[in-house]
């Protein structure tokens, strides 16, 4: 600083930046003969963010789920709300220059148990019986038939038991 001076002295100058870091030396002497030099270092950083190491579920039955990555680097958690059925979440993260990233991730919420259908008859009057159902599901997109093997009914009531676990866990 310059005992002599009343008021601070400001300088300005246009540069031109190259990515990454850039340093400028700049001196001042004072009218004593004092002088400074002091080096300034500017980053320019115009590359967006990068992630990696993107975990999430594809498939849970929770109402919220946390996202994790790496976003150049750095450890990063994102929870998410999540609407019922298959569905695209997008949110933007930036870097300390303000670059951005768009993340997008694709989940499904599954909020109800598969369902498994009867579609042969429930009454016949033949004792080779093939059982023929159909399973519905959130997570399937068009029902999943299924075809068993004949078997000989016994006369009267004749129980099946069949279950089916979708991909979220969720049994029938």
């Amino acid at each position: 600083p310059d005992d002599l001076l009343e008021e601070a002295i400001q300088k300005e100058e246009t540069l031109t930046l190259t990515e990454g870091e850039n340093s400028f030396t700049r001196s001042y002497t004072d009218r004593s003969g004092r002088k400074t030099e002091v080096t300034f270092l500017v980053t320019l950083d115009t590359k967006p963010p990068e992630v990696t190491e993107l975990a999430y579920p594809e498939v849970t039955q929770e109402a919220e789920t946390e996202v994790t990555y790496k976003l150049d680097g750095l450890f990063t958690k994102k929870t998410l709300s999540l609407d019922p059925g298959k569905k695209d979440y997008t949110w933007i993260e930036k870097d300390e220059a303000q670059n951005e990233t768009e993340i997008k991730v694709t989940i499904s919420r599954d909020t109800e148990p598969p369902v498994l259908t009867l579609k042969s008859v429930s009454l016949t009057n033949k004792s080779s019986y093939t059982l023929i159902y159909e399973i519905t599901d959130d997570l399937l997109t068009e029902p999943l038939p299924k075809e068993e093997a004949p078997v000989t009914l016994k006369e009267g009531e004749n129980s099946f038991t069949r279950s089916y676990t979708d991909r979220s866990g969720r049994k029938t």
